[in-house]
């Protein structure tokens, strides 16, 4: 296993990535120093280095190795070659809510280095959802159009829907500072965060329903 491996095996490459993130999303990838992310992480700076050899190659590690679990999560969710589109839309919608409840800050950080024109983060998803992309999404419309064939559902455009699951889901953390200032009673974090996944699946199922001019 080497250093960048995955895992509880190499506990300080984690922990100065938690730390570097932190600090990309307060800051910005520009005005960030790897001395701050040293110091914010309790090690020594040349320990960075150990791992990552700039801080283009730590941002980029950040957002690749989080967009890869994403993509073999979902890679896993396909492989089952689930046959029935409701369960699939559900499943979908659960793994995306469930990856960005372990990464709760990424979609905040990547909507802020992505304004900022920050080139990093717009190759890294262009390559890892892209490989994804191919030869998924093929499938996935060809069942959507099964479906919509058989009456189980409107037809779909396959980039539409996968838009919108991953529109509502995002959304819901990059809102989050707002709807408990405006909602108190909404509860904690991780309540509302266990509706919101439910209101989402079914909103997306809901609007999926066949219609009569359909």
């Amino acid at each position: 296993m080497t250093p960048g491996a995955r895992g509880g095996t190499f506990p300080t490459r984690e922990k100065i990535k938690e730390a570097a993130g932190d600090i990309f999303l307060h800051k910005g990838y520009a005005a960030a120093r790897m001395q701050e992310i040293a110091d914010r992480a309790g090690v020594n700076k040349a320990l960075i280095y150990y791992y990552f050899s700039s801080k283009d190659s730590l941002f980029e590690a950040i957002i690749r190795e989080a967009s890869e679990e994403l993509v073999m999560n979902l890679s896993d969710l396909f492989a089952l070659q689930e046959k029935d589109p409701h369960r699939l839309i559900k499943r979908l919608v659960q793994v995306h809510f469930h990856f960005l409840l372990e990464h709760p800050q990424l979609p905040c950080l990547l909507v802020r280095e992505l304004s900022s024109d920050n080139p990093l983060p717009k190759k890294v998803l262009a390559d890892v959802i892209g490989r994804f992309s191919r030869g998924n999404i093929a499938r996935l419309q060809q069942l959507l159009d099964q479906a919509a064939a058989a009456k189980q559902l409107r037809r779909t455009n396959v980039q539409q829907l996968l838009w919108s699951i991953f529109s509502l889901n995002v959304f819901s953390f990059i809102s989050w500072p707002v709807i408990e200032t405006v909602w108190p009673e909404i509860g904690t974090f991780d309540q509302a965060m266990r509706k919101r996944e439910k209101a989402v699946v079914d909103l997306i199922l809901s609007s999926l329903l066949p219609r009569r001019s359909d």
